[in-house]
């Protein structure tokens, strides 16, 4: 594992070239958003004043901030369980090199992904025209800071999602039969799903009463839970394929050998039962019930219970809205 878990993602080299340990970075920062928002509220004189409801709308890109900071690292050390696990799949003289390509991460597209995601907070929040008080310059920070991490969080799996097809595709030897190896990729996705499950419970936590009744939100909630859904079978189709790929081989070869003990059955006399039409009875036996095994043999790597976790998991968000309204209906967020 050493030779491909000395390449760091960019949120993972910083943390280590800091050489302090993540989750004091994690709790420093947590604390500075804090502070900042203190600071804001002074100068706004909301202490004086009382604080607005709407206050609590202000929580939601520190916490998002901090939510993407903890999920990022988790998800990156399942995904070094990820390669190492079908680091046992791999052809043994060339999976050196394939680990290391495969685990190389591109720092041009991780600055990129940053920037894509400051590009479309601005187009889409238009700064420019806000009235710039200190709550709006806390809100800008914050805003700016949150969707760089969602533009670089989004852009991790969209690439370790192409790097695993890649493997999966050009290297992968999967027997339909031994699929233990596979569970890492599933625990993968099932995080990965299950973090963006995690940041719109978040948002609907935050959201205020009003916003929440509108159809516009519900629909846009609705879509992200579904696209989450969806992420999770997408991250996994290339293993599907190898899967599906390598039950359709086997399913041939049986057929190729029953067919095989068939022709050499009927060629065989039929006036006294020898030895050798004993053997391809047995045979053939043996082979229509290993072909019965192998078109039961799943070519998804999850099972039951797997898919229900994120069923009921992807039903967070509706209690946490859901309970937002009840609560609503007496106390305005």
């Amino acid at each position: 594992m050493s030779e491909y878990t000395d390449n760091y993602p960019l949120l993972e080299s910083f943390t280590k070239s800091r050489k302090i340990p993540r989750y004091a970075i994690i709790a420093g920062i947590t604390f500075i958003l804090v502070l900042f928002l203190v600071v804001v509220s002074f100068l706004e004189g909301s202490f004086s004043s009382g604080i607005n409801w709407n206050f609590w709308r202000l929580g939601l890109q520190p916490a998002i901030i901090v939510y993407i900071l903890v999920v990022y690292s988790f998800i990156q050390k399942l995904w070094i369980r990820v390669l190492g696990s079908l680091e046992l799949l791999l052809p043994q003289t060339e999976k050196s090199e394939i680990l290391n390509n495969i685990a190389r991460y591109n720092r041009h597209w991780e600055w990129c992904s940053l920037l894509l995601g400051v590009v479309f907070f601005l187009s889409l929040g238009q700064p420019w025209n806000w009235d710039m008080t200190w709550f709006d310059v806390y809100s800008l920070v914050t805003n700016v800071i949150m969707f760089a991490l969602l533009g670089l969080l989004i852009y991790s799996g969209i690439s370790s999602t192409a790097r695993l097809a890649k493997i999966n595709h050009t290297y992968l030897e999967v027997d339909i039969f031994e699929t233990r190896s596979l569970v890492p990729v599933v625990q993968w996705s099932l995080s990965v799903s299950l973090a963006f499950i995690g940041g719109i419970s978040l948002s609907v936590a935050f959201q205020p009463f009003e916003n929440l009744r509108q159809m516009q939100n519900i629909i846009i909630y609705s879509i992200l839970i579904c696209v989450t859904i969806l992420l999770f079978f997408t991250s996994m189709w290339s293993t599907h394929s190898v899967m599906a790929s390598a039950k359709r081989r086997e399913l041939t070869m049986v057929r190729e050998n029953l067919d095989l003990h068939r022709k050499q059955l009927k060629q065989q006399p039929s006036v006294n039962i020898n030895d050798k039409r004993e053997k391809l009875y047995s045979a053939i036996v043996v082979w229509n019930n290993y072909e019965k095994q192998v078109r039961e043999a799943p070519t998804w790597p999850f099972n039951a219970g797997i898919l229900g976790r994120l069923l009921v998991s992807s039903l967070v968000p509706a209690v946490i809205y859901c309970i937002k309204i009840v609560l609503g209906l007496g106390v305005r967020f």
